[in-house]
């Protein structure tokens, strides 16, 4: 943009009055500052508002993460305890088996407690179903996609 002009009112418009200036121009309107200002004010809320609902997402993301966590971790918990169940069911099965072949005990006692072992089995193998659920829901928690690797505790 070229602009002339003079710096002199007496001489305006003479050949030694006259400048040239080369560059960018800016032009603002006067008498529209309220309308301005409320373009502004509407532009600052939406940055707001985007900003707000990026940190929602985050802490959403967050939750969803501690949570996932949380399951596992109660999951892992109990399938221990209902494996040291399931190993003292197997001794009172053991137990009860030796009672019978030594004649003290009969039967029945034999086949309830293999059938308390049974639902104790039953138990432990749906708890290392809620424990490969679990390690899925925390892996995609966790921006996972892909094939998902086993988590265990041995």
């Amino acid at each position: 943009m070229i602009f002339e002009g003079s710096d002199d009112g007496r001489d305006f418009g003479g050949s030694s009055s006259r400048y040239w200036a080369f560059g960018p121009s800016l032009r603002w309107p006067l008498l529209s500052g309220g309308r301005v200002r409320s373009r502004i004010d509407a532009q600052v809320a939406r940055r707001d508002a985007a900003a707000a609902a990026y940190e929602q997402s985050v802490l959403r993301a967050i939750e969803d993460v501690e949570n996932a966590l949380a399951a596992y971790g109660r999951a892992h918990h109990e399938r221990e305890r209902l494996a040291q169940a399931v190993a003292a069911e197997r001794r009172a099965v053991d137990l009860a088996s030796a009672r019978y072949r030594a004649g003290l005990d009969n039967f029945l006692t034999v086949l309830d407690a293999q059938r308390t072992l049974r639902d104790g089995e039953d138990r432990l193998a749906a708890a290392d179903t809620r424990i490969a659920l679990s390690a899925i829901a925390l892996h995609k928690s966790l921006g996972g996609s892909g094939r998902v690797r086993a988590l265990r505790r041995d």
